[in-house]
């Protein structure tokens, strides 16, 4: 078995490079472990204001999908959503009346719907137990006046059922379309009317209004 013998110079040299290493290995590993910042749990990821500040008006502003579903639902619950208190009384007395008008009108049409067929095909006058005072004999003791006072009440009673259409939608969509508004909003720099001089017209002068929306 042959060994191999290294000179004298390569032993010193050999040497020498694993001193270095030895040395250097420390700085190295301290240069690694600098450059690593380990996070810790309390560490907290900065967030630029603009961006805090434009999250924290998305959270404020109401969502007009959900403010049309409630009102859908309840009305008057879209506006309490949007925080528009003030119009719920609104709905609810216009909601009151329209009832109201509703079951008022149609009563009277049936009754004389009943007055118009006992007249007609009995001949027999029962006006007078609704109303007193209009006895045997008086101008609605006929079967003209019971016609136009049938479709008359008639028409009260429809036109009211179909303006109570007409609140519920209008509840509905003025929840919606106020979410939709809140979020076009005055900025905070409001209107500026500031002066300006047009170059294409010399010796003209005007004024430039600007306002901000956010």
């Amino acid at each position: 078995m042959i060994v191999p013998i290294l000179s004298r110079s390569r032993v010193i040299a050999l040497t020498g490079l694993l001193f270095w290493l030895y040395l250097a290995a420390p700085g190295v590993a301290r240069a690694q472990t600098d450059s690593v910042r380990v996070v810790q749990p309390t560490d907290s990821i900065p967030v630029a204001p603009a961006l805090r500040d434009t999250a924290a008006t998305a959270r404020r502003l109401p969502s007009p999908r959900k403010a049309l579903i409630l009102s859908a639902v309840l009305p008057g619950a879209g506006q309490a959503y949007n925080r528009r208190y003030w119009k719920i009384p609104l709905i609810y007395v216009g909601a009151g009346i329209l009832g109201y008008n509703i079951q008022n009108f149609y009563r009277q049409y049936i009754i004389f719907r009943d007055a118009f067929i006992a007249k007609q095909k009995y001949g027999e006058y029962i006006l007078d137990r609704y109303y007193p005072e209009y006895p045997e004999g008086s101008n609605l003791d006929n079967l003209d006046a019971m016609r136009r006072n049938r479709d008359q009440r008639r028409r009260y009673f429809e036109l009211n059922i179909i303006l109570s259409g007409v609140l519920y939608a209008l509840n509905v969509v003025d929840a919606n379309v106020d979410a939709h508004l809140r979020g076009f909003q005055i900025g905070d720099k409001g209107l500026s009317l500031t002066p300006s001089l047009p170059t294409d017209t010399p010796g003209g002068a005007g004024l430039t209004l600007r306002f901000a929306l956010k």
